[in-house]
């Protein structure tokens, strides 16, 4: 009498049946009420997660399986990105460390031999070839319940995460939860603030049931998709990091034989340790674990480049230096040197927000600075200068998709008549300009937006050019009865400060493991710009016109948009695509904006020793064909990683 019982069912359906304990002829009062969607707190659903979180971790001994992982670099000046993938197997052990077999390894989609190790010049081995980012709830986050979502055809809870200390290298970010079974089925993750060259990490799982030869479900990665930021040479620079998970062997009785095989094998290996990843290296049949990580890359730059302005190639040949721990310090030191070229960057993570680096650029190289007049080369004003800079950048990491730069340069610029110059062509005063600015970044989905702006300031500069052709003797071997064309070379009023500013916007879309296509929208403009003060596109600065020889025009507005697409030919090339199309002007030439477009084609290949060939070839479709003494330009890259 007045018995009451109360069950709960996790299963979509129950079948509830009541008969009674007595007599059946006794009356019996029944009442059944089904309660759904009992609310629970996201304490209880945080400990029901984990709670199957660790069951599993009791039941799963062992696995092995396959992951393809993809770097996918930032575009840079040379080319429209590159792309870095790998073959891995993986081993996990429940009574062990993770360890990582390397079996094929592609540089741009070109297979190399797979036992060649990670050869990123500037970027630390160890910082993305790394684990996924494991998230252990603890008393150090708060949790909020945003609601509930379905992934994959499975209602799930919605938890938002957000740590209570913000001077630790904690997460932010969702987890999608199963109502059900409370397995984790995706995580949402960004970190930021490790004191490293990984500015920002934001990282999607997905998780899905898989089942072992037994029939048992576990439930395993996936995929990741992540997005980082790292410093390189004191600059962000955006990678994108995917991996595909495949072929699981779980709870096998074969894992320590398989296992055996692989390290006796010549593949690379790595260890997951509590430091970050590090090598295994093979010594006398064994493997042995490399304590320490790979903190200086060095690497030998050697190429040629041919302008459509120039009648013979003009080949260069440098090493690249790069020190993730300068001294002990946690700075990280980039060096470029070759022959009469030094670039140096020193650069430092203080704050979880901030960080600040130190340049200096020195070039024994002169650049010539042409100017033209009705598309005819004035060659009494050409001058030869030469640029060396020093300068100070400090970045502010705002959220986990915005940075912010202010930076201070320092630029000592000389001049010098060519040998064809007049004589009485006035050069600018050989001095000092300051360069303060200002740069933004933004990138979230693989979309990458950058703007900045520039204010040069230049110290005690007099007036530069020919004399008036009102005061004789009339200046450059011009008169009235014969003047420079659009009195381009006349006495210039020296610009004490111009201003210059740019912003780009593109994304590169990947399809399949080696395919790739992409687009880039960008415009550079400035105020009060002059001959010397301008923008030149060449192939190792921007603005980068595409199609364009390098060297030959000058520009004070440039607006370009381009479409690139790459695709990989029989695992030996990564062939690159792209058509570009710009608007440009220059005010001493002209105040309408001309059209420039071109074709290019990027390509790379691996060569003898180790060794990447990369290059590109570009023609030139419309523009000031009559300046260029051709319409191709081409240059060759040689890298070679040096142990």
């Amino acid at each position: 009498k007045g018995f009451a019982q109360t069950c709960a069912c996790t299963s979509e359906y129950a079948l509830i049946s009541i008969h009674p304990q007595s007599e059946a002829n006794q009356t019996l009062l029944n009442t059944v009420e089904v309660n759904s969607g009992v609310e629970l707190s996201v304490e209880e659903i945080i400990a029901r997660w984990q709670q199957n979180r660790e069951a599993q971790k009791r039941r799963l001994e062992n696995y092995v399986a396959s992951s393809f992982l993809s770097l996918h670099f930032e575009t840079t000046n040379l080319e429209p990105g590159f792309d870095f993938s790998m073959q891995l197997k993986q081993f996990f052990s429940r009574d062990g460390a993770t360890e990582l077999a390397q079996k094929e390894f592609y540089i741009n989609g070109v297979k190399f031999g797979k036992n060649h190790e990670f050869p990123l010049p500037q970027i630390e081995p160890e910082k993305v070839l790394t684990q996924p980012l494991e998230l252990k709830l603890n008393e150090r986050y708060d949790y909020k319940l945003l609601g509930t979502e379905q992934v994959n055809e499975t209602m799930c809870f919605v938890v938002g995460i957000e740590p209570k200390v913000r001077d630790e290298a904690l997460y932010s970010g969702k987890i999608w939860i199963d109502g059900t079974t409370f397995r984790e089925v995706k995580q949402y993750l960004s970190q930021r603030g490790v004191k490293s060259n990984v500015l920002v990490n934001v990282e999607t799982q997905n998780f899905e049931l898989v089942r072992d030869d037994k029939g048992n479900q576990f439930n395993l990665l996936r995929s990741i998709s992540a997005q980082q930021l790292l410093n390189a040479a004191g600059r962000d620079f955006v990678l994108q990091r995917t991996v595909q998970f495949s072929d699981y062997v779980i709870n096998t009785p074969h894992f320590s034989g398989a296992l055996a095989a692989e390290h006796s094998s010549d593949d690379p290996m790595y260890r997951d340790t509590d430091q970050g990843l590090r090598t295994l290296r093979k010594k006398n049949g064994e493997r042995v674990l490399v304590d320490k990580s790979v903190k200086r890359i060095n690497a030998l730059v050697a190429g040629a480049m041919y302008g459509g302005t120039f009648n013979f190639p003009i080949p260069f040949l440098g090493i690249s230096k790069v020190d993730f721990d300068f001294h002990h310090t946690g700075a990280q030191l980039s060096t470029f040197f070759a022959g009469p070229i030094l670039v140096t960057d020193l650069s430092k993570q203080f704050r979880p927000k901030f960080r600040v680096a130190l340049d200096l650029s020195l070039n024994g190289l002169p650049g010539e600075n042409r100017i033209y007049g009705n598309n005819t080369e004035l060659v009494q004003g050409e001058v030869w200068t030469w640029a060396q800079t020093a300068g100070l950048r400090a970045s502010w990491q705002a959220t986990t998709h915005l940075s912010v730069t202010a930076s201070t340069y320092f630029e000592y610029d000389n001049f010098l008549r060519t040998s064809q110059a007049d004589e009485q062509y006035e050069l600018p005063r050989n001095g000092l300009n300051v360069l303060p600015g200002l740069e933004t970044k933004y990138n979230r989905n693989g979309y990458v937006f950058d703007a900045q702006g520039t204010r040069g300031e230049r110290i005690d500069w007099r007036p530069f050019g020919c004399a008036s052709l009102a005061q004789p003797p009339a200046g450059c071997g011009f008169s009235s009865a014969n003047p420079p064309p659009q009195n381009a070379l006349l006495v210039k009023r020296p610009q004490n400060a111009f201003t210059l500013y740019n912003a780009d916007l593109y994304k590169d879309y990947y399809i399949g493991k080696f395919t790739k296509g992409g687009w880039d929208l960008s415009y550079w403009g400035g105020d009060q710009l002059d001959r010397f003060s301008r923008y030149f596109p060449s192939f190792l600065a921007s603005p980068r016109l595409h199609g364009v020889p390098p060297g030959t025009d000058s520009f004070d507005a440039i607006a370009m948009a381009n479409v690139h697409y790459g695709f990989n030919v029989m695992d030996f090339m990564k062939v690159d695509g792209m058509y570009a199309y710009a608007r440009a002007r220059n005010q001493n030439e002209s105040l309408q904006f001309r059209k420039f477009d071109g074709l290019e084609l990027n390509f790379n290949t691996p060569g003898p020793m180790g060794t990447l060939v990369q290059g590109t070839v570009s023609y030139a479709l419309a523009g000031n064909l009559a300046r260029y003494n051709s319409p191709w330009a081409a240059y060759i890259l040689i890298f070679k990683p040096l142990r």
